[in-house]
Parts: structure tokens; C-alpha cells; sequence
């Protein structure tokens, strides 16, 4: 056992996310959770409750059912504004939420819906620890704004 590998679940706990944990040690995920895998199996004893989490990939695997492997996804992003960039570029097309990409009149873009239409819930995730800036917690007020003003909407059935 390596004082290393102890450090690491040290991290993983205080960042209570081993994504977060990787970032702060400049370690990718997979090579941190690997070295932790290995700490538990010499250990013989489970030391962490792993959330499973549905990612991009997954709910499009769902979608195409059995065509999802004849699609040639080379990458993934975490922009949008960047993969539209590629898109106008002739490199590929992108899932995202629509209107997040400007498609006026004077764009080369458009979006498509998905078809059947997909439903997908967007959450706001920061840092436990951070106190927001002036700037997120103006954000966070329209938030609240819109999530009012919806809840309050008729139903559009």
C-alpha cells in the first residue's frame, strides 16, 4: 500500500467526488478510480458508495438502440459554442439543447428535434464548499424567475 494511493482516497473524500478529487490531484478520472479500485480489492473492503450516473453517451445509445455503433462519434464536448464551431466547419453534427446556438438568418445552423422527443432534466451543480459570487447568485435569481414563472404557466398540453 502506497502513501500516494492514501492521499488520493484522502482527496476523494474531502472533494466527496472522485471527478473533483482528479481535477484537484491534475489526475485524469479513470487513472484515479483505477487506483482506487486497486486500494479497495487490497484492502478486501468496499471504501466507496459509487453513484451510477446515466452520461450523454448512454442516453443517445438509448435512443439509436441498435445503430448507436455504426455512428462515428470521434469526440465529445463540453461547450457548445465550440462543437458548433466544428459543425459549421462541415466536421460533424452535435446534440445539444436547442437554443443554446445562435441559428439566426445569418447562421449556417439550424436544430432538428429528436425524434421520438427526448426529455432530459438539467441541474445546476457547483461546488459544496464555494460561496457564490455577486454574478451566480444574480444567475440563480433569474433561475428562480423562470422556474416561477413556468410552474405558474398553464399547462401547454
Amino acid at each position: 500500500m502506497e502513501l500516494r494511493v492514501l492521499q488520493y482516497f484522502l482527496a476523494v473524500a474531502q472533494e466527496q467526488s472522485i471527478s473533483a478529487a482528479a481535477e484537484a490531484l491534475h489526475l485524469s478520472q479513470p487513472t484515479l478510480s483505477t487506483q482506487l479500485r486497486a486500494l479497495e480489492e487490497e484492502l478486501g473492503k468496499q471504501l466507496l458508495i459509487r453513484a451510477e450516473q446515466e452520461s450523454g453517451h448512454w442516453s443517445l445509445r438509448t435512443w439509436f438502440e441498435r445503430d448507436f455503433e455504426r455512428l462515428d462519434i470521434v469526440s465529445t464536448y463540453n461547450l457548445v459554442f465550440n462543437a458548433s464551431l466544428m459543425v459549421e466547419e462541415g466536421l460533424g453534427c452535435a446534440v445539444a439543447f436547442d437554443g443554446l446556438v445562435d441559428t439566426g438568418a445569418d447562421r449556417p445552423l439550424c436544430f432538428r428535434p429528436l425524434s421520438p422527443r427526448q426529455e432530459i432534466t438539467p441541474s445546476l451543480v457547483w461546488r459544496k464548499s464555494a460561496f457564490p459570487s455577486r454574478a451566480s447568485e444574480r444567475f440563480l435569481d433569474c433561475v428562480r424567475e423562470i422556474v416561477l414563472e413556468e410552474t405558474a404557466a398553464p399547462s401547454r398540453a
